[in-house]
Order: C-alpha cells, then structure tokens, then sequence
C-alpha cells in the first residue's frame, strides 16, 4: 500500500452543524410568476401589470416572512470556530 492510499484511508472529522434545508413552498413559483405577469402587462394593460404587482407583493412579502420565521427557529451557534 502506498503513503497516499494510507491518507486516504484516514476518518473524516464529524461534521459540526447540520444543514438547515428551507421547508417546500410554492412562493418562489408564485413570485416568479407575479413578476412575469407583471413585465407582461407593462405592454398590454395597466390592470394586468397592476395585478401582477400586487401578487408579486404579496407572495415576496409572505416568502421573507416564512424565510425568517424558519431561520429564528435554528439553534444559535455556540461561537467556537
């Protein structure tokens, strides 16, 4: 066996926080489509582009809102780096 098979063999560390992946949500859809309804409508009508502005309100206020109920809930890190 060679030094470098050797170091490879060696155990990794244990890992020190696990990743916090967000919840399924459709907002990032929802958002997406607002704003697209919302370009689009800026050429053909004043109320399509008004709609699309107001859900684009909505849906990105309610997804920053999700987003930080779901990250107030992580545990604090322990400041050890």
């Amino acid at each position: 066996m060679t030094r470098h098979d050797e170091a490879l063999r060696v155990p990794a560390t244990p890992a020190g926080e696990e990743i916090h992946l967000p919840t399924q949500s459709p907002l990032p859809l929802i958002t997406g489509v607002a704003l697209a309804v919302t370009l689009v409508g800026s050429t053909f009508s004043v109320l399509l582009s008004a709609a699309g502005g107001l859900l684009f309100a909505w849906s990105a206020i309610r997804w920053v809102r999700e987003t930080r109920s779901s990250t107030a809930a992580l545990p604090e890190p322990d400041g050890a780096e």
